[in-house]
């Protein structure tokens, strides 16, 4: 059975996916709800965004920054995201508020894949661990694809996309939290201190 920081990175991980489904679940129904289904259209376009820009910044800042510190940053900053949107969309601002706090969200979400790449196997204590560590993160990927819709569902019926982005937040604090406590210490953290090396 995996160790502690592998749990916590995995459940991490799984967290943060579940939220980029839920968040993109709940701002189209923001857009919509607003202003129909042509801003629900453009917003889709904005939300997909990110993923596709971030992707190749945040895989060359994981080689040339810290992957611990750079996971940390990327966790904050989409807490921070959600929760902005959260409020914009309890306020009823106009819809490009609520999908600009969650395209920035989102954005930071993309350092999510290539730091755990670099941090799972740092945590793991031999191969066989890490073979199942993958297959965990693997499972999180399958299972967000439905978690995340349904637990926007289940919160956009508590409170609407206001309460839906405010969850989203919530999760993703939990999984910095757990981040945290995966990687501050013991081989996670070592391997993370050696490994990294500033560029010239």
């Amino acid at each position: 059975v995996p160790g502690g920081a592998v749990r916590r990175l995995v459940a991490s991980h799984l967290l943060t996916v579940v939220t980029e489904w839920a968040s993109m679940v709940a701002v189209l129904v923001y857009a919509f709800d607003q202003e129909g289904a042509r801003a629900t259209g453009l917003a889709s376009l904005a939300v997909l965004a990110p993923q596709l820009v971030g992707a190749p910044i945040a895989a060359a800042l994981a080689s040339s920054c810290s992957p611990r510190q750079l996971r940390l940053a990327g966790l904050a900053v989409q807490a921070g995201g959600f929760a902005v949107a959260a409020w914009a969309a309890a306020v009823e601002a106009p819809v490009v508020a609520v999908v600009a706090a969650a395209v920035v969200a989102l954005g930071a979400l993309s350092t999510l894949r290539p730091t755990g790449a670099v941090l799972l196997p740092a945590a793991v204590r031999s191969a066989d661990e890490l073979t199942l560590g993958n297959l965990w993160v693997s499972h999180a990927e399958g299972v967000s694809a439905l978690a995340g819709p349904l637990t926007a569902a289940a919160l956009l019926a508590l409170g609407g996309p206001a309460a839906a982005l405010g969850g989203c937040a919530v999760l993703v604090a939990l999984a910095l939290l757990l981040t945290v406590l995966g990687t501050e210490s013991g081989p996670a953290a070592a391997a993370d201190d050696v490994a990294w090396r500033p560029g010239p």
